[in-house]
């Protein structure tokens, strides 16, 4: 929290955030078409 308030740290910490939250999403989603390709 406090690191995130400083200017040029802080949007290092929330790219860092963005990024990783990116990444879980596409775990989430390539599974899914894994699956999909499987049953055809």
């Amino acid at each position: 929290p406090i690191l995130g308030d400083l200017p040029l740290i802080g949007s290092l910490f929330r790219h860092t955030l963005e990024s990783i939250e990116k990444q879980e999403l596409l775990i989430f989603v390539t599974p899914k078409i894994l699956k999909d390709s499987l049953s055809l």
